[in-house]
């Protein structure tokens, strides 16, 4: 046999090696070319066909390729051929997730007009796979119980590969709170069709110990007031969850900006070495803004403050608030406040935050249409909070207030005959409940927000008044969807005076006259029955209350430069009564009629409005309806509507 010389072999797989790339060439190009002749169309309609176990909303949300949204501001929906092929892979990968590890998703386009066309997704779903057992070994029994409650991996669920991988990170963060750092080996098997044993190997290890902390960064701030945060501390046993709160606390504090914890770990002699960076705030800031709401219509606010006082991590801030209501074409004075607070939060050496408050405050009272109470408030606040855990805070506070009141005798001749204390004041102790498992402060998704408070005034106290009030406000906030909240809100509150007989402002009940005005019960506004003004459900106050409210939250697009738009729509309701007996069942049904509303009979509301939600906090216009119009026998009050009026309100800030 002829033998080809070495150099024409060269020559030979060379050529070969070109023409098989210049062949791998010529498809990229191809496939390019189509994909941009794809990418020139776009999307008038999606389709999934034989989806039967996952919804097909569930399945709409794990898309890419979408149906062009019904907004004139919204672009058109391009067809694009790497979303197509992304598409089918998050559809298998969804389907895995509710167990069917053999799904299979393909896609086919259908013309529906020049440029536009329409997408096909089909599935076939497969059976699906279901956990029958959960194997935790070598794991010590005082955290097995912990463990299993945050596992993915539970009996009768279906089974999804990715599970596995999410276990381990758990059973790792289990193990870290409590010192060690555990090596986990995660395996499945199939013991029959359709069923899997899933088990987990821990090999836990030593207990580890912190060994030394490093702080760099500090300026100003004391190194004492940086470790007397930290939880952790040199002996200590090693806890990721303490090193995440020291964290949460140091930024607590406001003396830092930024705040990073490195974690060494000496496998050898199962230590653990910290170093702790910190970045610095300013020690001194000053604040300023302009605010809009029904409520108060132009207001003003300014702030100068300083930390780290004396260098032992106190805080001082000097505070003022003016505003202005809108009435009948005029702007009238609303409200003045100049308060000054003083804090330590380390107080009698533990992390007790005292406050120091106080304040002069003037303020006309617009919400009875009869007259304007005019008061002069010179105050002081005295505060105690002690944190029980990240969600939980209790405080005391004795508050004291010195009062000076009167109506202007020009508004009505109601205010010639109106009895009232022209001085007073009301010296009160209270005890605050506070728990907040709320995952965002302005823009909730989920958790609950429950707030209780017990207060008594008078007795040994002193004071021109004597009472006792409790009220209670829970709040829940409901993922629906993707695209959805659901929040409901409740409260209720009762009021009994003590002691004397001293009108200290008149009403129609000679028990509610004995409590100052501020103190009574009120509902009405944009953060409480919406639809009616500030305070004038009663606009004298009662001695009970209660009010529910329900609110859909929904995303729907996002406007550019402005941000996230919404939609809410709500449903209020809530009275006052000027006493607790007067609360009546047959007074909460909802029914829409043109038979006026008594003074007792609870006021129903629902509405909707856009929001935007912006860096301050939604950005609320909310559009009501009442469902019966007040009873015109009642002496002229705010809170008078017809039947089914609309009402616009405007506001910044969660209604609740």
């Amino acid at each position: 046999m002829r033998r080809l010389h070495p150099d024409r072999c060269r020559g030979i797989a060379r050529a070969a090696v070109i023409a098989v790339l210049a062949g791998l060439l010529a498809a990229n190009e191809a496939v390019a070319q189509l994909d941009l002749l794809q990418e020139l169309r776009t999307v008038r309609r999606v389709r999934i066909e034989g989806a039967r176990r996952v919804s097909t909303r569930e399945l709409r949300n794990v898309l890419k390729t979408r149906s062009p949204a019904p907004w004139p501001w919204a672009d058109r929906a391009p067809l694009r051929s790497d979303f197509l092929r992304g598409d089918t892979t998050s559809i298998r990968l969804l389907y895995r997730h509710h167990g069917h590890l053999a799904a299979h998703a393909t896609y086919r386009l259908q013309p529906a007009g020049d440029d536009e066309m329409d997408v096909v997704f089909t599935v076939e779903e497969g059976p699906a796979t279901r956990i029958e057992s959960v194997d935790l070994l070598g794991v010590r029994g005082e955290l097995v119980s912990a463990i299993r409650k945050r596992l993915w991996s539970k009996v009768g669920r279906p089974f999804d590969p990715a599970f596995l991988h999410l276990d381990t990170l758990i059973i790792s963060q289990v193990h870290q709170d409590h010192g060690y750092l555990p090596r986990t080996r995660a395996s499945s098997r199939e013991i029959r069709p359709q069923s899997v044993v899933i088990q987990y190997e821990v090999a836990e290890g030593p207990v580890y110990f912190v060994r030394d902390i490093t702080i760099r960064g500090r300026d100003q701030v004391a190194e004492r007031l940086v470790t007397r945060e930290l939880l952790l501390q040199p002996g200590h046993v090693y806890s990721r969850l303490r090193v995440e709160r020291s964290q949460e606390r140091l930024y607590q504090t406001g003396l830092f900006r930024q705040v990073q914890i490195s974690t060494g770990f000496d496998t050898a002699q199962a230590r653990v070495d910290f170093d702790l960076r910190v970045a610095e705030r300013r020690r001194r800031w000053v604040d300023a803004g302009v605010g809009y709401a029904t409520s108060e219509p132009f207001r003003l606010e300014a702030e100068w403050g300083a930390r780290n006082l004396l260098g032992r991590g106190l805080e001082n801030a000097l505070s003022g608030h003016l505003s202005f209501t809108a009435l009948e074409g005029k702007v009238p004075f609303q409200r003045a406040r100049l308060q000054y607070s003083l804090l330590e939060p380390w107080l009698f050496g533990t992390r007790l935050r005292g406050e120091v408050t106080p304040y002069v405050e003037l303020y006309d009272d617009r919400a009875n249409p009869g007259y304007v109470l005019q008061q002069r408030f010179l105050g002081l606040d005295l505060r105690l909070t002690r944190e029980i855990n990240r969600f939980t805070r209790l405080s005391i506070v004795q508050r004291n207030q010195w009062v000076e009141q009167d109506v202007d005798r020009d508004a009505s001749a109601i205010a010639d005959s109106l009895p009232l204390s022209p001085n007073y004041q009301t010296h009160r102790l209270q005890l605050q409940g506070l728990r907040d498992y709320r995952d965002h402060p302005l823009f909730p998704s989920r958790g609950s927000l429950q707030s209780v408070t017990l207060e008594i005034a008078g007795g040994l106290l002193s004071g021109s008044s004597s009472f006792w009030k409790g009220e209670a406000i829970p709040a829940w906030y409901t993922p629906v969807g993707r695209n959805a909240v659901l929040a409901t809100r409740l409260r209720a509150g009762i009021l009994e005076p003590l002691g004397g007989r001293r009108t200290i402002l008149g009403s129609g009940d000679a028990d509610v006259a004995r409590v100052p005005l501020e103190d009574r019960f009120r509902a009405g506004g944009v953060n409480s029955v919406r639809g009616f003004d500030e305070n004038s459900i009663q606009s004298d106050g009662g001695l009970a209350v209660i009010e529910a409210g329900a609110e859909l939250r929904v995303s729907l697009t996002r406007i550019p430069v402005l941000g996230p738009l919404g939609l809410e729509m709500f449903v209020d309701a809530g009275n006052v009564w000027t006493q607790p007996d007067r609360v009546r069942w047959n007074q909460f049904a909802p029914r829409v009629s043109r038979e006026p509303l008594g003074i007792d009979d609870l006021r129903w509301v629902f509405g909707l409005g856009p929001r935007l939600e912006s860096p301050l906090g939604p950005i609320r216009v909310d559009l009501s309806w009442n469902l019966r119009p007040v009873d015109p026998t009642i002496p002229a009050r705010r809170d008078e509507r017809g039947y089914l009026e609309p009402r616009f309100q405007f506001a910044v800030g969660p209604s609740f």
